[in-house]
């Protein structure tokens, strides 16, 4: 096996190619659908949802939590290792996905949230910890949930309850890790808190960072709240 850090850095950039891949961009196109000027402007499968239904929006969902789990398993699957190593490499994959989805190249960094994304990474890297912070997100958003796959929803407004429940699921999932490895010494624990606090992260810059749409009345820039952006994803907290 060649030296580590080499390693790491090639299953990050293969990560990074998968979640890069801008399938969810080219299937609202084929619908005739830009995806930057309607909504939240997000390339992501919550806002191709509101604006094409529930098939096409069940089947972004796939693709998006697959291209996370497709490039944890595949960087692992590629580049070898076994034990603590197999587990670091999901996590290089995995992560490189997540970086792919939120600032892809082929769309000039201008991605998604990753939410789908990253699910399907923290799933790879740890399946029985992704039950505890996947329950969380339910616990949270199950009645909108709901709500959106049930008829004429298209253009409902998107949620504030959702962001908050990826935060609360993210940060549980990152906790129990840090548990399972220090309390139950599991091997994978700390990999696992460790892609959980990452992805955390991720997702608090790319809120942070990602643009809003201007408002269609006046055609300027919605005033930006830093918490309403970084717990609810919105530009201030009034909508």
């Amino acid at each position: 096996m060649v030296d580590q850090p080499v390693t790491y850095i090639a299953a990050f950039i293969l990560g990074y190619a998968i979640g890069a891949a801008p399938i969810i961009y080219f299937v609202a196109r084929a619908r005739g659908i830009d995806l930057h000027s309607v909504g939240t402007g997000n390339i992501g499968a919550g806002n191709l949802w509101r604006h094409s239904g529930m098939a096409i929006g069940m089947l972004s969902v796939v693709i998006e939590v697959g291209k996370g789990t497709v490039a944890a398993y595949l960087a692992a699957g590629l580049l070898t290792g076994d034990g603590d190593i197999r587990q670091w490499l999901l996590v290089a994959g995995g992560v490189g996905a997540v970086v792919g989805q939120m600032w892809p190249v082929t769309l000039r960094f201008q991605g998604g949230r990753g939410n789908g994304t990253a699910a399907g990474a923290l799933v790879a890297v740890d399946p029985i910890v992704f039950i505890f912070g996947f329950g969380v997100f339910l616990l949270f958003g199950a009645r909108k949930i709901i709500r959106n796959v049930l008829p004429k929803v298209a253009s409902a407004p998107p949620s504030r309850i959702i962001p908050v429940a990826v935060i609360g699921g993210m940060s549980v999932y990152t906790l129990v890790g840090i548990i399972a490895g220090t309390f139950f010494e599991m091997d994978n624990g700390y990999a696992a808190a460790a892609a959980g606090l990452i992805v955390l992260l991720l997702t608090f810059v790319r809120r942070l960072t990602a643009p809003w749409p201007p408002d269609p009345e006046t055609g300027e820039a919605p005033e930006r709240s830093l918490f309403a952006i970084l717990i609810y994803d919105r530009p201030n907290s009034d909508q």
